[in-house]
């Protein structure tokens, strides 16, 4: 990949990626991946340009430290320009809980309190009862070298891998499943909102047509009504005078037979 050194913090960089690598690809979705929330301090026009459309927002976190106050700031200023977002928090290297077992229960829950009270009490973004299905504990290394090993014909498991490693690589792939669920719910109504507003309006505006017909027609039938009565009251006039007429004629005509 060419950079350019006139390249600035807040450019973005297009890498095109074969869709048949990656499945998410193949339904139109696009990653954006930040330069790090303590890398740059243009974070506010970074997330105006490039992040309020985005449908989810997944925080990679190394969890052998605590969630950083750069990466919270970073989506409490997503979480004041965009309404409730979608967060996913990954706790990365996670294998490395593996060289101290005795541990790892309690490093984990630690982890997932804090993460929790962050989605739930800071940002407001979650319930406390889906806050379960957005907090992972994976190891993205060991999923990728599985990844190619299995596109090599060999053992997902193959290599030197950490204690543990299955329930990672299966927790892992519970994120990529409920992160697919979220996208795609969230795509139904990012994308399509507007049609569906559109037609709202186009139906509206139908409605509208027809109750204006529906109205005119009313009026038109009461006036017609009017106008047969008022056409029959003559009919009857007219031909009540001409039985009038028909009888003074023949009375007349009588008169001079005589």
């Amino acid at each position: 990949l060419f950079r350019s050194r006139d390249l600035e913090a807040g450019c973005l960089v297009h890498v095109f990626w074969p869709k048949v690598k990656c499945a998410l690809l193949r339904d139109d979705l696009v990653l954006v991946d930040s330069p790090g929330t303590d890398i740059t301090t243009e974070l506010d026009s970074w997330i105006d340009k490039f992040c309020l459309d985005a449908d989810v927002f997944v925080l990679v976190a190394n969890s052998e430290s605590t969630l950083m106050n750069t990466e919270k700031q970073f989506f409490h200023k997503v979480n004041e320009r965009l309404s409730k977002p979608n967060v996913f928090i990954l706790n990365n290297r996670w294998d490395a809980s593996a060289s101290e077992p005795e541990d790892m229960e309690d490093v984990r829950k630690q982890h997932m309190e804090r993460c929790e009270s962050f989605l739930v009490n800071e940002l407001k973004v979650v319930d406390p009862w889906m806050a379960q299905n957005r907090i992972f504990f994976v190891s993205a290394k060991e999923v990728l070298n599985a990844r190619m090993h299995k596109a090599q014909g060999m053992p997902e498991s193959g290599g030197a891998l950490a204690e543990g490693f299955q329930s990672r690589l299966e927790e892992f792939q519970r994120f990529e499943k409920l992160f697919e669920e979220c996208i795609s719910q969230s795509a139904v109504k990012t994308k399509f909102e507007q049609h569906t507003v559109r037609a709202k309006q186009i139906i509206d505006a139908v409605k509208n047509i027809m109750d204006a017909i529906n109205v005119a027609a009313a009026e038109k039938r009461v006036q017609s009504m009017e106008e047969r009565e008022y056409h029959r009251d003559r009919l009857d006039f007219v031909q009540n005078d001409i039985s009038l007429l028909t009888e003074h004629m023949k009375h007349q005509t009588r008169q001079i037979g005589r």
